[in-house]
């Protein structure tokens, strides 16, 4: 057994290809050593099975996991059946969206194993990796552009920014696709001067680290200031008594957006307990005018909030 490399993948579509690019890099598979695959997303989607994953992690002493964040924060929030040990393990990453500090943490005070973040794309591949020597360090960085990638942030005309400066991620990749086919429009738009503009928010810090902030799509415009949902559910996960939430605006009375989110509380809760925590941590535009409580958030199979369904923009 401690000759076998062994993968658990939490979700097929989001994490698989992401773990085969990794792959490549490792001198243990090139030479030819074997390498078995275990899938625990369905585990999870059993919602109280989610323990079995750590039994199945403990028990076949995995090695490498790869998983989407709903995963990483439902076993955070899920005790364990008896003693946990996860010692085997040399890597754990997430993939397909972003995992919040407060989940990355929960994750690891509770099985002693820090995630590291993985960006990529079905446009251009694999495209940065969190590989700090100290990942506690840079829990919301996506690491540093594999080498030949390369990633700039650019503003709304597509002119790069300086250094911790927020805007649109745009890579270039010999990996990448050039165009979408038989969508010129779609193309026009996504792929300029050899750039695949990615549509997500985010920066690089003078280091090189890259961190997503958010979606293009997803700002909501509050009498002209801009708002990020992210970081209000941010904020609003940090809460002791939110499980999950979702945040998403809505046309006002005036016609104007106006700040809502879903929230699925893991403990007794009110209006009130979540918009005294926001106005301690929050400027009062980004404070949500509309707060209500859900047994549950619609999810795509790669654990993505619908916001569609949620009233937002798709």
């Amino acid at each position: 057994m401690e000759d076998l490399l062994t993968f658990a993948i939490g979700d097929v579509h989001g994490c698989f290809d992401k773990l085969e690019a990794l792959l490549l890099a490792c001198d243990e598979v090139r030479a030819g050593r074997e390498v078995r695959y275990v899938f625990i997303g369905d585990y999870v989607d059993r919602g109280p099975d989610a323990r079995e994953v750590i039994d199945l992690l403990t028990a076949e002493r995995i090695t490498f996991c790869g998983a989407v964040p709903q995963i990483f924060t439902i076993l955070g929030q899920t005790p364990p059946r008896g003693a946990a040990d996860l010692s085997a393990l040399r890597l754990v990453f997430s993939a397909s969206a972003p995992l919040l500090p407060v989940d990355n943490r929960r994750f690891s005070e509770r099985y002693g194993v820090v995630i590291r973040q993985l960006y990529g794309s079905t446009e251009t591949g694999t495209i940065s990796f969190n590989r700090d020597p100290d990942p506690e360090k840079h829990l919301d960085s996506l690491g540093r552009p594999l080498d030949p990638v390369r990633v700039q942030v650019v503003d709304e005309r597509g002119a790069a920014v300086p250094p911790g400066t927020e805007g649109e991620l745009a890579i270039a990749s010999p990996f990448a696709i050039s165009s979408y086919f038989d969508n010129e429009a779609a193309s026009a738009e996504s792929f300029r001067d050899g750039f695949y503009l990615s549509g997500d928010l985010g920066t690089i810090d003078p280091a090189g680290h890259v961190r997503l902030t958010g979606r293009k799509k997803l700002l909501i415009n509050r009498g002209g200031f801009k708002v990020n949902p992210y970081e209000v559910e941010d904020v609003i996960k940090a809460h002791p008594r939110v499980a999950d939430v979702a945040v998403f605006g809505a046309v006002g009375p005036q016609g104007d957006d106006v700040v809502c989110c879903a929230i699925v509380a893991s403990g007794a809760c009110t209006t009130d307990d979540i918009l005294g925590h926001c106005r301690e941590r929050l400027a009062d535009f980004k404070i949500p005018a509309r707060i209500e409580f859900r047994d549950s958030l619609p999810k795509s199979s790669t654990g993505k909030i619908l916001r569609a369904q949620l009233g937002a923009p798709a």
